[in-house]
């Protein structure tokens, strides 16, 4: 099962982030670990980044040397990163 089938069978979706206050709110309220799933992704195009709602990416708050594979938040950036069960949703 993947992160967003999950969250959309418990009644809700990966997040889109909006602008700099919701990234900052993200990051402040991520109890569980230093890093979450986000609702972006370059899947169909590589480079070319929608959220899961279909919308392109308008600005992003990416970390040093990224991105370079999947998307979550790490650090109050975002990161990409390839979709392994390692990282947990």
């Amino acid at each position: 099962m993947s992160s967003r089938s999950d969250c959309i069978k418990r009644g809700a979706d990966l997040v889109i982030v909006e602008n700099e206050e919701e990234q900052e709110f993200i990051a402040k309220n991520n109890k569980k670990e230093d890093h979450c799933w986000i609702g972006l992704s370059d899947l169909e195009t590589e480079g070319t980044w929608i959220w899961v709602d279909g919308s392109p990416l308008q600005t992003g708050f990416w970390g040093s040397g990224e991105p370079d594979d999947h998307y979550w938040i790490n650090n109050k950036k975002y990161e990409k990163s390839d979709c392994v069960p390692d990282y947990d949703w």
